[in-house]
């Protein structure tokens, strides 16, 4: 048996779905870690160097940034405005490398302090400094 709605129950129910709060444009920022795909035109999968693929980055809430750079531990502070877009980092500090890769976890760190601006859409993460229409770094959600 098949209920039909009436134009009472929809409206009531398009009312409820109005109410939900948008949420934070910077939000998404902080609820993923986010994997390092690609580092200016060159994507991560065509290292073949099998550490490269564990590169990440984390931003917590109390404005500071850990992450991995092939084998290479970081953290830094940041900040960010969501209502621009902007997003920088302080100093980089590094944790002693576990391994050697020096292409790849090279490019990631030196790109980090050049950021000037970030993009969320779709579970990809955009990193882009003041020079460059392109994005320096390229992440996925994990």
């Amino acid at each position: 048996m098949y209920r039909s709605f009436t134009p009472h129950c929809v409206f009531f129910v398009l009312l409820l779905a109005g109410c939900q709060e948008d949420p934070e444009p910077s939000s998404a920022l902080f609820k993923e870690r986010w994997k390092l795909n690609q580092i200016g035109n060159t994507p991560v999968a065509v290292s073949s160097y099998s550490y490269d693929f564990d590169s990440y980055i984390e931003f917590k809430t109390n404005s500071s940034a850990e992450g991995l750079a092939t084998c290479t531990s970081f953290s830094s502070t940041f900040t960010h405005d969501p209502s621009n877009q902007q997003l920088s980092f302080g100093t980089l500090s590094l944790g002693t490398p576990t391994c050697s890769s020096p292409v790849m976890a090279a490019r990631y760190l030196a790109a980090l302090p050049t950021i000037v601006r970030y993009e969320v859409s779709v579970g990809t993460l955009r990193l882009y400094d003041a020079q460059d229409a392109k994005p320096q770094l390229v992440f996925k959600a994990e």
